[in-house]
């Protein structure tokens, strides 16, 4: 279905632009410019993509599971940077994008499992 695509095309590019991240020393201006702004594109393909899919499969009386989808990113604001200072502790900054790089395209694979509700 739509969504899922979307969701594995939204990650692909997140991932394959972060990676890239790595090489900022060596790119050009407006090709980091545009690396970045690719890895916005991708992570907004993502998020719109991921409450669509959610908004239609949740019903309106099922609270606990929109609060539970609504204190994800607030968490993801927290664990983020504590994930990043242990990588940092032990590798470069290019490292920390190239991991984060290879996380979004690991997502790749829990996205194939998503499921059409009938």
């Amino acid at each position: 279905h739509f969504e899922k695509g979307m969701i594995i095309f939204g990650l692909l590019v997140m991932g394959i632009s972060t990676l890239f991240v790595t090489q900022a020393p060596i790119l050009a201006f407006w090709a980091l410019a545009g690396v970045l702004f690719l890895t916005r594109v991708g992570a907004s393909i993502v998020e719109v993509m991921t409450e669509s899919y959610f908004f239609k499969h949740v019903h309106h009386d099922d609270t606990g599971s929109i609060g539970f989808f609504r204190n994800t990113y607030p968490f993801a604001y927290i664990l983020a940077p504590v994930i990043a200072s242990i990588i940092l502790k032990f590798a470069p900054l290019g490292a920390l994008f190239g991991v984060l790089g290879v996380l979004c395209i690991g997502g790749i694979f829990m996205a194939f499992n998503i499921k059409k509700r009938a």
